[in-house]
């Protein structure tokens, strides 16, 4: 048995004249039929009216049917039992709860009315729009699936959010929430731009507690601290310390640290700290005889063994041309000629070089020349390394090439020269035996990181050329 609410559970009759009719009757019946039935007081339904009900001076009466017995038939009387008007088939109105419904729907907007919608017994509160629908909160549209790791809602200024790893940089005017935790990183800036700390009117710039000077001093001051946390601009020189501490970075401004009276000039770090120029980590101990240093790409440098390096080597067999690419990495190249014969009678050696991994190689930009004891020739479309002009290398049985040269500021973009020398033995086709000085340099301010070797007629027949770098 369920209630049923009828007229917000309070009835209130009107005479013909439209004035509540105080002490007026109510009687209530089976529908079409004068068979008197129940009504309740409540929406619990454990109060039984009287029937007929008695009105109150406004002609009210607190009046709920129910529903489980179907509609009801009204009978409105006077006191003096004179019938106002008898109505039947009234509706029994049921107040629903959603719960009872699994599948609800909403006919008009819900007004939360300055309450909350919230879940019981820690329940998710989950909104999922059909299909391709949005959820839309105060007119602004959320994504429809989920970011990556670490990215957050971004709006594109059209109430749209979406998730991205767009940075602070958008915000032109940002402030902070809190203290900014560089978590092990740096602020860094980019395109060589300044980093400004600009405190508003009397604030101080405070670095690691100690409060900076709010104006510049004059020329040739420096900084000193109070021993209180306040630097300020002073004229007091260093030497009177014989134990100093800096407060804050070395600034050169564009001068040098030097040494009078010819002293060194020793950096001992504490323990197992270690120094760091331009962020490169030194060594913690001298090397043996000997040794040099190398980086290991990561910033730390470390005396090691060795000289010259082996890159690759390539044995000749009819090959048209033999190539060495992947050498950006060595500032200096050294290249061995080991018996390198021609197939063709009457053929020089060239050399050209690459700055795109190989793609393509350089046709212009040489200087190249050739000497020998007869005669020199020159070019600018690659490095000649056998033969001038009328005393090519010979195919011939002892005509071998054999030889070195070197490249130099392979990976050295400050000036836009590689230069290359070296000395080549062979013999041309006449059987006369010549040592070659080739002197060149190739105008580029790219690093050259692949060589070919070619003969200017027919293939490479036989021998080694090896390629070795250093940096």
């Amino acid at each position: 048995m369920s209630a049923g609410l009828f007229t917000d559970g309070t009835f209130q009759g009107f005479d013909s004249s439209g004035n509540p009719l105080a002490a007026g009757k109510l009687y209530t019946y089976a529908n079409g039929t004068t068979t008197p039935r129940a009504t309740y007081t409540t929406a619990a339904l454990d109060v039984a009216n009287a029937n007929p009900i008695i009105l109150d001076s406004a002609g009210r009466a607190a009046v709920w049917l129910d529903s489980a017995l179907g509609n009801y038939k009204l009978v409105l009387k006077t006191s003096a039992d004179v019938t106002v008007w008898t109505v039947d088939e009234i509706n029994v109105l049921t107040a629903p709860t959603v719960v009872d419904d699994t599948t609800p729907q909403l006919g008009g907007d819900l007004d939360v009315n300055g309450s909350s919608i919230i879940s019981a017994s820690n329940g998710d509160i989950v909104i999922t729009p059909n299909g391709s629908g949005d959820i839309n909160l105060d007119g602004q549209k959320f994504p429809q699936a989920d970011g990556n790791a670490g990215e957050f809602l971004t709006t594109n200024g059209a109430g749209q959010l979406s998730y991205g790893t767009d940075t602070v940089i958008i915000d032109t005017t940002p402030q902070l929430g809190g203290n900014l935790d560089v978590n092990g990183q740096s602020i860094v800036s980019a395109s060589a731009a300044n980093i400004m700390i600009t405190p508003g009117t009397t604030g101080d710039v405070i670095i690691d507690g100690l409060k900076h000077p709010q104006a510049d001093g004059n020329a040739g001051e420096f900084l000193t601290t109070d021993g209180s946390a306040q630097l300020a601009f002073s004229t007091d020189t260093v030497i009177i310390d014989t134990t100093p501490q800096l407060g804050g970075n070395l600034d050169v401004n564009s001068n040098s640290i030097v040494s009078a009276s010819a002293g060194d000039i020793t950096l001992t770090p504490d323990t197992t700290g270690d120094i760091v120029l331009d962020g490169v980590k030194w060594p913690q101990a001298d090397g043996t005889n000997g040794q040099r240093l190398e980086t290991d790409g990561s910033a730390q440098a470390a005396w090691v063994s060795g000289g010259w390096q082996a890159i690759a080597s390539t044995t000749a067999s009819t090959s048209a041309s033999i190539i060495f690419a992947s050498l950006g990495i060595y500032n200096r190249l050294m290249v061995v000629f080991d018996t390198v014969d021609c197939a063709t009678d009457n053929s020089s050696l060239e050399m050209t070089v690459s700055v795109d991994g190989g793609s393509t190689y350089l046709s212009t930009g040489y200087s190249s020349a050739i000497a020998n004891s007869s005669e020199n020739e020159f070019s600018t479309a690659n490095v000649i390394l056998t033969g001038t002009n009328s005393n090519d290398q010979g195919s011939g049985s002892g005509e071998e090439a054999n030889g070195v040269i070197f490249l130099e500021n392979v990976t050295d973009n400050s000036t836009n020269r590689k230069a290359v020398h070296g000395l080549v033995s062979y013999k041309d086709f006449n059987g006369n035996a010549f040592t070659a000085t080739v002197v060149s340099h190739i105008d580029t301010t790219s690093d050259i990181d692949a060589i070919k070797f070619e003969f200017d007629s027919g293939t490479i027949n036989s021998g080694i050329i090896s390629v070795l770098g250093m940096n």
